[in-house]
């Protein structure tokens, strides 16, 4: 079977690239285990996610992570307890009252213009 580009819609196109993106991108190991062929381990896991990370397929990054959620939860905790201990940037300070005020409303600026003004 021959699949035509043009005759995909811009979801089935974004999927099939997504679809190579990861193939092309994890190694063998990590795609048996994405496929099932082999069990899910934590490292794999771990591969995986540092993989996805800053990459083009969220779908699939989304979708994985709900798979697993365990080996999420351990590969969050072991990232909170990294971030405990950086230092924090000599700059930093609590924001004030204003500057949160300020944040939330550029996030529902920016949650508007995406999903419409009766979203939030």
């Amino acid at each position: 079977m021959r699949i035509n580009p043009d005759e995909l819609t811009p979801e089935q196109r974004k999927g099939l690239i997504s679809f190579f993106a990861v193939t092309f991108t994890m190694d063998e190991r990590e795609l048996d285990a994405i496929d099932g062929i082999i069990p899910m381990t934590q490292e794999l896991f771990d591969s995986i996610v540092d993989k996805c990370i800053g990459s083009e397929f969220d779908g699939f990054f989304y979708d994985f992570l709900l798979q697993y959620p365990d080996f999420l939860i351990d590969h969050a905790n072991r990232v909170e307890a990294e971030l405990e201990q950086m230092p924090l940037p000599k700059d930093w300070h609590d924001p004030t009252p204003e500057e949160t005020e300020a944040s939330w409303q550029r996030l529902c600026a920016r949650i508007r213009e995406e999903y419409g003004e009766d979203a939030i």
